[in-house]
C-alpha cells in the first residue's frame, strides 16, 4: 500500500509540474494494429513443477516461432504453479522480448496467472514479486500486456518445452524455429528408438506428435478489432 501510494504521489507531482511522467503509453487504434501486425507480439508458455519452463513467440502473422526452454535454477526457482507461470513471462520480457512491439499477448493454461496479470495484483507473495517485475518492464518498454487463457490441451507445445531441458540433459535450449526443433527432436527420437526408448517424460516420443498451429490459430485474429 505504501509503495503504491508513493508511486501515485510521484506520478501526480510529475503530471502537475511537467505534464508528463515518462511512462505514458501511446494510444493505439485497432486500425493501426491491423496495418502493422509486427507491433503485436504473441507468446505462449508453460511451467513444470519438476523440470522447468518453456515458451515460444513471434508476431501475430508469423507462420513459425522462436522457442526457448530452461531448467529451474538460480533466479528462476520453482515455488508454485502460479508463480512458475509468471516466471516464464518475466524471463521472456527480460531476455527475449522485442522492445519495438506495442502489444504483448501472453497465452497461458494457468487461469490464476491470467487473472493476476490482467488484474495487476495477486495474494501470493512470491507471485506478487514476480508480477511487480513484469509490470515494471511493461512500463519501461511501454507495451500493453494482455493475458489469455487456453485449455491445457491447446498448450501442448509449451508443455513439451517445459520438460525439454530435462529430456536433453542441459540447462537451457533456444532455437529460431519450431520446425528446427521438430527436425532435431525427430533425429533424437530415432536414436532413442534404436536404444529401445519409446516415449519421453511428457508422453510424447517427439515434438512432431504435437499439433502445430501456424499463427496460433486458436486465437481469433480479429479479437482486437
Amino acid at each position: 500500500m505504501l509503495k503504491d501510494s508513493r508511486w501515485w504521489i510521484e506520478q501526480l507531482e510529475a503530471w502537475s509540474n511537467k505534464g508528463v511522467s515518462g511512462i505514458e503509453y501511446p494510444i493505439v487504434s485497432a486500425e493501426e494494429l491491423l496495418s502493422n501486425p509486427e507491433s503485436i507480439c504473441m507468446m505462449a508458455s508453460d511451467a513444470s513443477g519438476t523440470d522447468g519452463f518453456g515458451y515460444y513467440w513471434g508476431n501475430i502473422d508469423s507462420d513459425d516461432f522462436s522457442v526457448y526452454a530452461k531448467r529451474w535454477g538460480g533466479k528462476y526457482e520453482f515455488v508454485s504453479s502460479h508463480t512458475g507461470e509468471l516466471q516464464a513471462l518475466r524471463h521472456f520480457l527480460e531476455f527475449k522480448f522485442d522492445k519495438g512491439s506495442k502489444v504483448l499477448i501472453w497465452i497461458t493454461d494457468c487461469l490464476s496467472a491470467m487473472f493476476t496479470v490482467n488484474k495487476g495484483r495477486c495474494r501470493e507473495e512470491s507471485g506478487l514479486r514476480v508480477l511487480e517485475d513484469i509490470l515494471q518492464m511493461c512500463d519501461d518498454y511501454k507495451v500493453q500486456l494482455l493475458a489469455l487463457w487456453v485449455p491445457r490441451d491447446n498448450n501442448t507445445i509449451s508443455d513439451y518445452l517445459s520438460h525439454l531441458c530435462v529430456i536433453l540433459n542441459r540447462s537451457e535450449y533456444q532455437g529460431r524455429s519450431l520446425r528446427d526443433l521438430q527436425v532435431s527432436e525427430s533425429k533424437r527420437a530415432e536414436g532413442r528408438r534404436e536404444e529401445g526408448y519409446e516415449r519421453s517424460e511428457t508422453g510424447l516420443s517427439s515434438v512432431s506428435e504435437l499439433v502445430y498451429t501456424p499463427g496460433m490459430e486458436f486465437i481469433p485474429k480479429d479479437f482486437y478489432v
